[in-house]
């Protein structure tokens, strides 16, 4: 197990965070600990979606994908909005 102490310079997160620990019925260093827990979590699942989204890292080797349309080009509004009457 390892120690870790944290110093809040800021006072009104300090307020914050022991007024959320005291409506929890938690001290305020569990209260961070939970804290740091939900932070890790919700920053690995960010950086997971992003690595793993094309538009958010374009990869410029990913292969094309042959829709079969051949006029999509000229029609995409019509493929991807269905807004367009086809030409």
């Amino acid at each position: 197990m390892y120690q870790l102490t944290l110093q809040i310079a800021d006072t009104q997160l300090e307020q914050s965070l022991r007024q959320i620990a005291q409506k929890e019925g938690r001290d305020i260093s569990q209260m961070a600990l939970i804290a740091i827990q939900q932070f890790i979590q919700q920053y690995r699942s960010t950086t997971e979606n992003e690595l793993n989204d094309p538009w958010a890292n374009p990869n410029i080797a990913l292969p094309c994908i042959d829709t079969g349309i051949t006029d999509f080009a000229s029609n995409h509004d019509h493929y991807l909005y269905g807004t367009k009457t086809i030409k």
